[in-house]
């Protein structure tokens, strides 16, 4: 890494970021009734966020790689 500092500081907003995120989307799911579709729609959203997530770390991997 170039900036080993400033990798471990992007990584990091990274994380906060997906961390908040996940918690917004899990909100509704206390609130749902069993089996309701709108379950469906909140694992759709994390799905969309774990790919997020990854695409994001491979853009600050790339950024600060040597």
């Amino acid at each position: 890494m170039k900036d080993p500092v400033a990798y471990n500081r992007a990584v990091a907003k990274i994380w906060f970021v997906f961390a908040a995120v996940l918690e917004i989307i899990g909100i509704p799911m206390l609130f749902l009734q069993q089996n309701s579709p709108a379950a469906f729609l909140i694992v759709i959203a994390v799905l969309v966020l774990v790919l997020a997530i990854m695409i994001a770390y491979m853009h600050v991997e790339k950024k600060y790689k040597e």
